[in-house]
């Protein structure tokens, strides 16, 4: 890895990751990152940072750590940054890109499954409760 192009971001997944795969067999994939600000605000609170990230996966996703990794999930990412730029009506398009070149797990499994649990029974009771609320004509 380059030390000279080099960034290593700990925080939590703001959402479940986004997976676009190529025609040849690999895959992009996209989440962003809620990384605490290592200073304090005015009220003496630590704000966070999104921090949008993006990884390859040469081949087999589902065998890889991104795979995973789901919303609120704490993880460490090894990073380096990368230009994009391209024209768009005429213009240069310029952009910049954090790519992961490693992404290490911050929390035991066991927590993850849980919070992977509770996530799931919150969609259950929140779905049980729309059926419950639409009209009787609605259900029959």
């Amino acid at each position: 890895m380059n030390m000279n192009n080099f960034a290593i971001l700990r925080g939590r997944l703001v959402s479940d990751p986004a997976v676009f795969a190529n025609s040849n067999g690999s895959s992009k994939v996209k989440f962003t990152l809620a990384c605490e600000n290592n200073y304090k605000n005015s009220e003496g609170k630590r704000e966070s940072q999104m921090i949008p990230v993006e990884a390859y996966v040469a081949k087999e996703y589902d065998k890889s750590p991104f795979a995973k990794i789901h919303k609120g999930d704490k993880v460490s990412v090894e990073a380096s940054l990368r230009t994009n730029n391209y024209e768009k009506d005429g213009q240069m398009v310029y952009t910049t890109v954090v790519f992961v070149e490693g992404i290490q797990f911050e929390e035991s499994k066991s927590v993850t499954d849980a919070r992977l649990a509770a996530r799931d029974a919150e969609a259950a009771t929140a779905a049980a409760a729309t059926i419950a609320e639409a009209p009787a004509e609605a259900q029959a």
